[in-house]
This record gives structure tokens, C-alpha cells and sequence, in this order.
């Protein structure tokens, strides 16, 4: 109920943003971007991205928060795709949220393909938390041995990057593993 009241004061507030010719500015466009996400009315969240003009970085990682939040991974994964279109660069944590995303909605075919792309085409080199997705998803689908080999080969700390196993390992009945 308070979400539908917040809701229809925000539709009202988009209503005269329109009205008054200010739906293309970024500025504005974030917030009406952030505010929809925030009351999971995605529809608006697409209306507001798409009204704006000149889109930044700062937007695309609000819009693609809000999908990831939602558990929307493919759509997340088309505004990743239409953030490059539009020559907005990724950085390492809208990797951290692509791996994230693409994990707990189960597009774990997409993971390694994005940690990939993510050296060989951006040139960012993979951190820790990186690493430890990469990790989780191994664990998550069952490859505990390759999980394990990855986070044993990282040059981060290796106790930080087991403990993504330790829970999956009890999921899959692996205790004398996960010791």
C-alpha cells in the first residue's frame, strides 16, 4: 500500500517533468530511473531510460541495479548490451554486477563469457570480487573441483575465495570436500 502511494506521487512528478519538457535530461532521468526501480515498477524504469538523450554511466548502472535487483538477468544483460551501443565504457563494477546478475538468475553459461570479455575486450584485469563470482558460479553448478582449482590458483587470498565454497558444498552433499 505505501509503495503504490510513493508510486502514483512519482507517475504524477514524471507526469509534469514531461509536461515541462525535461524527461531527456540525465540528471533528471536517474532519479526518475532510481525511483521506479526502487517501487519495482520497471515499466517506468524503461520509459524514463528511454526518454533520456544523452545517456551516462552513472544511468546505465542504475538501470541495470534495478534489473539485477529484479532478478530480470536477460534484460539486464540487453541494457549492458545497449550501454555499449552507446559507447558508454564498462568498468570493473558493472562487472561485478553483469557476474552477479547472470549467477542468481542462472545464466551461468553467460558468466564465463563475460569475465572473458571483460580482459580481452575492456582490458580490465579481474579483482577479488571478480574471482569470487567466478568461484560461486563453478560451486553453484556443481564443479566443485574446478571452483576450487580456480580460487586456489588466484593471487588473492585464497581463504576469502574458499568460503564462496563452503556453503555450496553443503548444498551438494559435499562435507568431506568442503573440510
Amino acid at each position: 500500500m505505501f509503495k503504490l502511494g510513493l508510486l502514483g506521487r512519482g507517475d504524477m512528478f514524471h507526469g509534469c517533468i514531461i509536461l515541462y519538457g525535461f524527461h531527456s535530461y540525465a540528471f533528471i532521468g536517474n532519479g526518475l530511473v532510481n525511483m521506479y526501480a526502487k517501487c519495482r515498477e520497471l515499466k517506468g524504469s524503461i520509459c524514463a531510460f528511454c526518454d533520456i538523450l544523452h545517456k551516462d554511466w552513472y544511468l546505465g548502472m542504475r538501470w541495470l541495479i534495478a534489473f539485477g535487483l529484479h532478478g530480470k538477468a536477460i534484460q539486464f544483460l540487453q541494457v549492458f548490451e545497449q550501454m555499449v551501443v552507446n559507447q558508454v565504457k564498462p568498468d570493473n563494477v558493472t562487472f561485478i554486477f553483469l557476474l552477479m546478475a547472470c549467477i542468481h538468475s542462472g545464466l551461468i553459461r553467460e558468466s564465463p563469457i563475460l569475465f572473458e570479455t571483460m580482459q580481452t575486450i575492456y582490458g580490465l584485469s579481474p579483482e577479488k570480487d571478480h574471482v569470487a563470482c567466478m568461484v560461486d558460479m563453478l560451486a553453484r553448478v556443481g564443479y566443485l573441483a574446478e571452483a576450487r582449482e580456480r580460487a586456489d590458483c588466484s593471487v588473492y587470498a585464497k581463504t576469502s575465495l574458499r568460503e564462496a565454497l563452503l556453503g555450496t558444498c553443503s548444498a551438494h552433499g559435499k562435507l568431506g570436500f568442503g573440510k
